[in-house]
């Protein structure tokens, strides 16, 4: 029957190995002060606790039909072709998005507005009744064009009950404004990762550490 016989002072881990040899009796050496043996696979490559890593949240959304606006007046988008919808948080009959997982999130929104003789066309990121951000526009009363483009990116924090995300568009036209369906309306949230609900860095081999 095989021992293991740990005596002395010394610092850092042990890797048990089978020996070579089955007739050698290998020794290794551990610190002499109270504690205990994990796994590292355990306790994570490096890190003093495990922790599991929140797994991705994603939503990526567009419009099915032209969205018209009334000039100068936000207008709720009502995104309601899902492309991907990891938690089914967004509800495709008013265009929001309600979290179920507490976090900052990463927000996204473009709108491709259209009309005869367009001024304006802007599309903004709102969380509940407050405007968190306003896109990117083309705004010149004096030259009026056919189409603009609006971009927004911002990170909101939700509480992972309550909170809505939802996408508002402004307008400006001789004839009515219309936010048009296809790669140009995109409505794309995500939630930031990267920690761990749990303490220390995770994965590791099967060596074994002192934890003191």
């Amino acid at each position: 029957m095989a021992s293991l016989n740990l005596a002395g002072k010394t610092s850092g881990y042990v890797k048990l190995t089978a020996p070579d040899d089955s007739s050698t009796n290998p020794t290794v050496t551990l610190p002499t002060e109270s504690g205990e043996l994990a796994l590292k696979s355990d306790i994570g490559e490096g890190g003093t606790g495990g922790g599991e890593v929140q797994e991705a949240v994603v939503m990526r959304s567009s419009i099915s039909a032209t969205s018209t606006l009334t000039n100068d007046t936000w207008t709720n988008i009502v995104f309601d072709e899902v492309e991907e919808d990891t938690n089914n948080c967004l509800n495709t009959s008013t265009g929001e998005y309600t979290p179920n997982v507490e976090g900052y999130y990463l927000v996204s929104a473009s709108t491709l507005s259209s009309a005869t003789d367009i001024r304006r066309g802007i599309s903004g990121v709102w969380l509940n009744d407050d405007r968190i951000q306003q896109g990117t526009e083309t705004y010149n009363d004096g030259v009026t064009v056919d189409s603009i483009t609006s971009n927004t990116t911002t990170i909101v924090k939700c509480n992972g009950t309550t909170d809505k995300i939802c996408v508002k568009a402004l307008g400006r036209g001789a004839n009515p404004v219309q936010v048009m369906k296809g790669y140009g309306t995109k409505f794309n949230v995500s939630l930031i990762t990267g920690q761990s609900t749990g303490g220390g860095s995770g994965g590791g081999t099967t060596d074994i550490l002192p934890v003191l």
